[in-house]
């Protein structure tokens, strides 16, 4: 549970607003812009796996946003890869994953 709102900061003071991490004002943007709450990333195809990374911009991160993300990924690209990797904010940097993804492929 949070006692800032996920979206603009600001203190939550209300029970149902902490549960919900998100404020009156900010649920009501919400309902009105649907991918306010959604997680901001970038993906890319690498050696023929799909590689995510969570760009943490305080909005919900790709862990709680998962389905969304990889429903996305495949309306843009029609069709997913059979393996994905996803970095989320406290993991190894993008490049060390690129170059573990490389050193697989030399097996």
């Amino acid at each position: 549970m949070t006692t800032c709102c996920h979206s603009c900061g600001r203190p939550l003071r209300d029970p149902q607003s902490i549960e919900a991490g998100v404020g009156p004002s900010c649920a009501a943007k919400a309902q009105q812009q649907p991918t306010m709450f959604r997680a901001s990333y970038s993906a890319k195809i690498v050696d023929g796996v799909l590689v995510i990374w969570d760009r943490d911009c305080g909005t919900t991160s790709v862990t709680n946003d998962i389905e969304h993300v990889l429903r996305a990924e495949f309306e843009a690209r029609g069709t997913l890869p059979r393996f994905v990797i996803y970095r989320d904010t406290a993991a190894q940097r993008a490049d060390a994953l690129e170059a573990l993804l490389r050193s697989l492929r030399e097996l």
